[in-house]
Parts: structure tokens; sequence; C-alpha cells
């Protein structure tokens, strides 16, 4: 079991990620924007954590650069419109994940990242720079 802090300010869509983690068998903590995930990051330890770009406060780009920036070993997985592929991977993300995404999507990139420690936010850059 793993401990996943979920950043984002869309509280729906927070409960619903919270709901497909745990049913996955891992725990889990909200945060609305990058403020109160920093907050959380830096109270607790997390295996996981994704976050969303577009929030008020903070913004998910400005939260990855400062957990990193504490914590360079820190597995972080953004998600957002493929527009901030570039930023994500630059500033070292783990991976990333286009919105929208089915739960098995969701999944498959939690534990590609929880047992593998593979970065393949790179990988799929080449992948969509290639026009395959």
């Amino acid at each position: 079991m793993a401990s996943i802090l979920i950043v984002d300010d869309n509280k729906k869509f927070l409960v619903t990620i919270g709901r497909i983690i745990k049913s996955a068998g891992h725990e889990y903590t909200l945060a609305s924007n990058g403020v109160e995930g920093l907050r959380c990051y830096l109270a607790n330890h997390y295996d996981l954590v994704i976050t969303d770009v577009v929030m008020p406060e903070m913004n998910g780009i400005e939260f990855l650069t400062h957990v990193l920036n504490r914590f360079p070993n820190a597995t972080v997985i953004v998600m957002s419109s493929a527009d901030f592929l570039d930023s994500a991977s630059a500033l070292g993300a783990a991976d990333f994940i286009a919105k929208p995404f089915s739960q098995e999507s969701l999944l498959q990139v939690i534990e590609r990242n929880l047992h593998t420690g593979i970065r393949s936010v790179g990988i799929l850059k080449q992948f969509l720079e290639s026009g395959a």
C-alpha cells in the first residue's frame, strides 16, 4: 500500500481520483491547490504525488518546482493537457497523464511509478514529437 498526495482545485475530480486510488488499495490525501499540497508534503511522507497544473494560489508547475527543490527524489506525476508536457519534463516530473484519462490509465501510471521508478515523461515527449 502506498501513500499518495493528490493536488487539484476541482473538488469533484479530487474525490473521484481518491476513490480510484483507494480501490487500488492505496492511502491518499487531498489538497485543493499547490500551497495546501506543499504544506501536506512538508508535513508527511508520500510515496507519490499527482498534481494538476492550472490551479489558484500556486499552480502545479510551481508546486512541482518547490517539491523537487527540497526533495529531489520525490516522484511527482503531472496531470493536465499535453500543452504542459515540456514544462513538466524539463522540471523533473516523473510522469505525465493527459486529461481526460480513464481509471485504467491512471492506475497504470501510478503502478508504473510506484514499482519501477522509471521517469517516462521524457519517453512520452519523444513519442509525441515523432508524430506517432
